[in-house]
């Protein structure tokens, strides 16, 4: 299952991916990455 999420600002989401990647939630592993294509 794959899901977007947008952020206030760049800050915001390298702070998400530095605290919650390779976390789980509810029993599933979480991986977040950069979509850099629409990265402004």
């Amino acid at each position: 299952m794959e899901k977007v999420v947008e952020f206030a600002s760049y800050n915001d989401m390298k702070n998400a991916i530095d605290k919650l990647d390779g976390t789980e939630l509810s029993g599933r592993k979480i991986k977040l990455t950069e979509d850099r294509k629409k990265h402004r």
